[in-house]
């Protein structure tokens, strides 16, 4: 059984109002996404790992994946117009695999997934042949609003909704069928979304906190925090 990464790094982060895209961002002099990169590098539980990849950007992906031993990157392939069909162009890419191996899936910019993360991931896609999502708790007040801001319920309880991040994590034959079955793929919310509104069993992963998304300048400062922390540079 194989392990497949793959990894979405297809936006162009508008609102990091940035010149580069969010991905490409330095912290210490390590781009954001050889920082994502290194979690998958370094895990025993990873095989393989291909990156859906901005065109113009792909030339620069590998050069940083040679200058930082990214040895386990196989494929650099072109993103597609939404999420869905960046992981779609990544999963053509993928031509030695066979129906019971496993994809994860994880966005570029969540840096911060840990190695039980990605083990717990991968051992439920092969214990329930399932595919996956991770979550975490919600702690604030959750309200449901129409375009306006006018508040439609007010009574949805934390106990009831959860945060969803990623990795998700398929088998391989089960990937295959669902996207064959999306027609549309800007219907969904993500890949696990649609794998659930097509009929497929998938389970929750616990996440972290820690394994958040960098969108915002905010997250990205508090991304450097905490690498500078853990760098012992404060």
């Amino acid at each position: 059984m194989t392990v497949t990464a793959i990894l979405t790094a297809g936006g162009v982060g508008s609102r990091m109002q940035k010149d580069v895209p969010k991905q490409f961002i330095t912290v210490n002099d390590i781009p954001i996404i050889i920082y994502t990169l290194q979690q998958f590098q370094k895990s025993e539980y990873v095989d393989k790992i291909v990156i859906a990849c901005l065109k113009e950007w792909q030339p620069i992906l590998r050069a940083y994946s040679k200058e930082f031993n990214i040895s386990k990157l196989q494929t650099i392939v072109e993103g597609g117009e939404t999420g869905i069909d960046s992981i779609h162009n990544a999963f053509n890419g993928l031509s030695d695999d066979s129906d019971n191996d496993i994809v994860i899936i994880h966005d570029g910019n969540r840096p911060l997934v840990d190695e039980q993360i990605i083990k717990n991931n991968v051992e439920t896609v092969k214990k329930y042949n399932c595919a996956t999502t991770t979550y975490i708790d919600v702690h604030d007040g959750v309200v449901r609003v129409d375009p306006n801001l006018n508040i439609q319920k007010s009574d949805l309880r934390r106990e009831d909704i959860k945060s969803t991040q990623t990795p998700h994590g398929f088998n391989y034959k089960n990937l295959k069928e669902i996207f064959s079955k999306i027609t549309d793929s800007s219907w969904y919310i993500s890949l696990a979304d649609a794998a659930l509104n097509l009929g497929y069993d998938v389970k929750l992963v616990k996440g972290s906190e820690l394994n958040f998304k960098i969108t915002t300048p905010n997250d990205l400062t508090l991304f450097e925090s905490i690498v500078n922390i853990r760098q012992g540079n404060v």
